[in-house]
């Protein structure tokens, strides 16, 4: 969802100067979108080869990848939990076991304790926004107790999740159904993502270097936002 709200607005920023801009800005994207994976996931190596023990959470395609390529380049541990109800850590460790990383898998509810015996916490991103870091629900709690213990959290995304305020107000973290045996009488809130306060982030480490917190924000910063996004996307909507 954020990298499409923020192609939307680059196109709109580039109508400004013409159609010529705008097949311009089109075929930049693509170009950068091809290789701004592999450097991310060059980026990674270079930060995070130091530790030896690690923990994410929820299924990214970018730990994903971050996590493959490091291990051809030396051995380590990665603790995912499962995921409740619906099991992406599971899904992740399981791609990335074949892959020859040495998973280890634990449950949701002790992930949080288990924080302690790792060097690094890292995990993908939804959107990196005012609210935070919006990613597979459990992150928060994982941002807390690294935060009680000592340990690092590194955000490993490409910079088009990252959105300025005036985008952010559009991207919406929803409930979602779920059935649970036994409870068909309770009302059942579940969520597939949670906000994670960009303050409890060590670093994220982007296609375009690692940036700390003053890094971010001053990117953010940079970041124009159309005069004609809002009521362009209320006329689509």
């Amino acid at each position: 969802m954020a990298p499409m709200l923020n192609l939307a607005n680059n196109l709109l920023l580039a109508m400004d100067e013409g159609w010529e801009a705008v097949e311009k800005s089109i075929k930049k994207t693509i170009e950068k979108t091809k290789v701004a994976l592999k450097t991310l996931a060059g980026n990674a190596k270079k930060e995070l080869l130091r530790y030896t023990r690690f923990i994410t959470t929820s299924y990214s395609s970018t730990t994903k990848l971050v996590f493959t390529e490091m291990s051809r380049e030396r051995d380590f541990i990665l603790l995912i939990p499962k995921g409740d109800p619906f099991p992406y850590g599971l899904k992740l460790a399981r791609e990335l076991a074949e892959e020859g990383v040495k998973v280890e898998l634990t449950f949701d509810a002790l992930a949080p304790y288990l924080v302690k015996d790792v060097d690094a916490v890292v995990v993908g991103a939804d959107a990196v926004e005012e609210r935070g870091v919006v990613n597979g629900a459990g992150t928060f709690s994982l941002a807390l107790a690294a935060n009680h213990y000592g340990v690092p959290l590194y955000v490993v995304c490409t910079t088009d999740k990252f959105l300025p305020p005036l985008l952010s107000r559009y991207h919406v973290i929803k409930d979602e159904k779920v059935e649970v045996e036994g409870a068909e009488d309770m009302r059942i809130i579940h969520r597939i993502f949670d906000a994670t306060p960009i303050e409890l982030v060590t670093a994220f480490i982007t296609e375009e270097g690692t940036l700390n917190l003053e890094g971010y924000k001053k990117y953010i910063q940079q970041k124009k936002v159309s005069p004609i996004f809002h009521s362009l996307l209320e006329i689509v909507v």
